[in-house]
C-alpha cells in the first residue's frame, strides 16, 4: 500500500515543524509543506495530496483564496482539506464567510492544536471506514 500524503500550509516553520512531528508520530504518511497559499496551491497541484491542512492568514496568497482555486481545479478539487486559524474571535466571522462558500473545507481547526484531536481528525478524514 502507497504512503498517503498531506501537505501542510502555514506561514510560521514553528507550526508546519509541530504537525509535522504530530503526524510523522502517526506513521503511514509522507508529508509535504509550503509556506504560503501560493506555494500551497503549486504543491498541492504538483502532488495530489490525500488532504490538506490549510492555514487563513498567509502572505502572497490567503487560505481561503487557495482553498478556492483548489476546489475549482479539476486535479484538486476532491482533496479533503482542514482550515485551521488563531485568529480568535476575528476567526469566527472569518470561518462564518468561509461558510457562504458554495463548497466549504471538511472541518475548521482552532490554533494551538490538540495533537490528539489533530490525530483523530485526520484519521477520521482519510479513514472513514474505521473508527479510531
Amino acid at each position: 500500500m502507497k504512503q498517503r500524503k498531506i501537505l501542510i500550509v502555514d506561514d510560521q516553520p514553528e507550526t508546519i515543524e509541530f504537525v509535522t512531528s504530530i503526524i510523522e508520530d502517526m506513521g503511514d504518511y509522507t508529508v509535504l509543506s509550503a509556506q504560503d497559499g501560493e506555494e500551497g496551491v503549486l504543491k498541492a497541484r504538483a502532488d495530489i495530496p490525500d488532504l490538506i491542512i490549510l492555514d487563513v492568514m498567509m502572505p502572497k496568497k490567503d487560505g481561503y483564496t487557495a482553498f478556492c482555486e483548489l476546489k475549482q481545479d479539476e486535479r484538486t478539487s476532491r482533496i479533503p482539506v482542514i482550515m485551521f486559524s488563531s485568529l480568535g474571535e476575528l476567526g469566527e466571522m472569518v470561518r462564518a464567510q468561509a461558510l457562504s462558500l458554495t463548497v466549504t473545507p471538511e472541518l475548521f481547526v482552532d490554533k494551538p492544536i490538540n495533537p490528539g484531536v489533530l490525530k483523530e481528525l485526520i484519521h477520521r478524514i482519510l479513514n472513514p471506514e474505521k473508527a479510531l
